[in-house]
């Protein structure tokens, strides 16, 4: 950092400790008609683009050689049903506007039933509930199975006849196993402050039901096998992160993380598991050390595993009998792997993705390691050619081979939760760079409590831009760290775009789920934290005699992570000082933290609006 900014730094850090607490989320939420009236305001400014992709691949599911998927059109969703090998003759089943849009989907085991999770408008709280339907694809009949489907646990197929999915109520899930047109009874409930569950197949026809509420144990439920009346029971290990991945006559396997880049696989004893007590110990046989172990699945005595790299996902297979591992490319590396999705017999479905690689559907053969391409978007607008991808120890640069001289730059970070951003398909990102700009990813893997490492480390990435235009980009914490920093010193940013971030670090707590970011950002009823929190608040460091970059702020008024009224809220103050026009609102649909993402045409106009600013010569900002 040069010394102006070192010095700036810390006389504003100063001078900010000793403010009050100042504005927070606890006045009053906005009226309709006036967050409308600015979602207005900001359309206004947007030119009516087409984007660049007009298709997304959003998800899939593989049984034999049946395929069904999910792809975003634009602004809606459609559903298509085939069989892989011959897709150009694959039936639409239905198109849907967002607002009702399916977002997950699960074949049967004859490939010709579906499980369908989608958006409900008339079901509250419609990115934590969902409906839950059977769709029988040969005929188009519909069944009801829940209007209150938890929307983050994926309904499974247990066999022809009974499927496992989980309800959504205040304060609890509670996972049922149904019959199809029959009876249903509750096999596990977590009441958790904040019930989060994931259910994961285990070799050869066990399954589990992981309770991730509490992200420091491991806890959950496992069934042996699928019978109906093979019992549920529960299991708990405190103060580490396990994954059982499956069992032969005598051995159960685990997959245990020892730190934030380290695991280990097991091979353990079967009464290890003693599910009397609901306990596991994990003395046993080591198989193998890796780096980190993102996901995992088992067939017979093969383990397939997908672990993140410096920027991608690596795929690899291990022998649990003789601990080799092998490496397996995906079809795009790198590139952002998808979990594992049981295909049938020794085949499991996962997604893939690169930069200039629109997201597609490979299975992947656990006997030998073979892979094969189910689906692949064709990459729409732009050529790859043009193009050249630099990887550095904390950055990566896309940006075209025969660059424009001084040509605008959209600068992403994170600056959270130690947790780095990967160059995967983005549709922003391809559109940036189709007009004319460069992308620069800035990976800032900060401890807890490190926000004021985080903000010296993006000053210093952005001066080594060289007086660059530079926009910058950041989604949740990273939108939170770009305001932190563009309000401190709004010469670095021609713009800033705020995708669902926090404004209010100092009352973040009182929304759900801030309780659980105590951890990362510090406890504002601590009075030492609370002093730091107050210099680092957005919502605190707005202030009418400051002058601010342009700001515009995505967000849903349905997030389920961030709540919506920090960006309204927001907003509101900077209207209250006088700066209406130096911040704007786009209120999307879903929102950055929704089951399906952003829809396209968002994207596209928030990128219409930020390279206008960006190539702006500065005589209007």
């Amino acid at each position: 950092m040069s010394r102006r900014l070192k010095g700036l730094a810390t006389l504003g850090l100063f001078v900010l400790g000793c403010q009050s607490a100042g504005p927070s989320l606890s006045d009053p939420e906005a009226d309709t008609a006036w967050k409308q009236a600015q979602v207005e305001r900001f359309r206004a400014t947007a030119d009516d683009t087409t984007p660049l992709p007009s298709r997304e691949l959003l998800c899939s599911s593989v049984r034999g050689d049946k395929v069904a998927w999910l792809r975003q059109d634009s602004d809606g969703v459609s559903f298509w049903h085939g069989t892989h090998g011959a897709l150009a003759s694959a039936k639409l089943l239905r198109a849907s506007p967002f607002s009702v849009a399916p977002f997950d989907l699960n074949l049967s085991p004859e490939g010709e039933r579906c499980l369908v999770s989608r958006r409900e408008p008339t079901v509250s709280n419609t990115l934590e509930i969902a409906v839950l339907e059977l769709w029988d694809l040969s005929t188009g009949a519909v069944t009801p199975i829940s209007s209150r489907a938890a929307f983050h646990f994926s309904p499974t197929w247990l066999d022809e006849k009974r499927i496992l999915y989980a309800e959504m109520f205040p304060g609890r899930i509670q996972v049922l196993e149904s019959q199809i047109g029959g009876t249903s009874k509750t096999v596990a409930t977590s009441d958790a402050e904040f019930p989060r569950l994931a259910v994961a197949p285990m070799s050869p026809e066990g399954l589990i039901i992981y309770d991730r509420s509490a992200p420091l144990d491991t806890r959950g439920w496992v069934r042996m096998d699928r019978r109906a009346d093979t019992p549920w029971q529960s299991f708990a290990l405190k103060e580490n992160q396990v994954r059982l991945t499956g069992w032969s006559q005598t051995t159960l396997y685990a997959v245990v993380r020892d730190g934030p880049s380290s695991s280990r696989v097991l091979a353990l004893p079967r009464e290890s598991l003693d599910l009397k007590s609901g306990t596991l110990s994990l003395r046993g046989r080591l198989v193998s050390r890796l780096g980190l172990a993102d996901y995992v699945y088992q067939w017979s005595d093969r383990l397939a595993i997908l672990s993140p790299g410096s920027w991608g996902h690596h795929l690899s297979i291990l022998n649990l009998t003789s601990g080799e591992i092998h490496s397996t490319s995906l079809p795009a590396t790198p590139g952002q792997g998808r979990r594992f999705r049981p295909a049938g017999g020794s085949k499991v479905s996962l997604d893939f993705e690169g930069p200039f690689q629109p997201r597609g559907t490979a299975l992947l053969d656990l006997k030998d390691g073979a892979i094969q391409e189910v689906i692949s978007m064709p990459l729409e607008g732009i050529d790859p050619r043009r193009f050249q991808i630099s990887v550095g120890a904390e950055t990566v640069k896309l940006d075209a081979i025969e660059p424009v001289a001084n040509s605008p730059v959209m600068l992403e970070s994170y600056g959270a939760f130690r947790q780095k951003l990967l160059p995967y398909y983005d549709a922003v990102r391809l559109e940036w760079l189709r007009r004319g700009g460069s992308v620069e990813i800035v990976q800032l893997e900060t401890p807890p409590l490190g926000q004021d490492l985080a903000v010296t480390g993006l000053i210093e990435a952005t001066e080594h831009l060289g007086g660059r235009a530079v926009v910058y980009r950041g989604r949740s914490s990273g939108a939170t760290l770009g305001l932190i920093v563009a309000l401190r010193y709004p010469d670095l940013f021609r713009a800033v775009w705020a995708e669902a971030g926090l404004t209010d670090l100092v009352g973040y707590p009182t929304r759900v789920p801030g309780k659980l970011w105590l951890s990362e950002y510090g406890d504002p009823q601590d009075p030492v934290q609370l002093e730091r929190l107050k210099r680092l608040s957005p919502l605190n460091l707005l202030s009418r005699d400051k002058k601010v970059p342009t700001i515009l702020l995505t967000t849903s008024s349905e997030d389920p992570v961030v709540d919506p009224r920090h960006s309204w809220r927001f907003l509101e103050r900077a209207q209250e000082l006088g700066l209406a026009d130096k911040v704007y609102l786009q209120q999307q649909e879903l929102g950055i933290h929704g089951a399906l993402g952003s829809r396209l045409v968002d994207q596209v106009a928030a990128v219409d609006f930020l390279w206008s600013r960006a190539i702006d010569s500065g005589e209007n900002r």
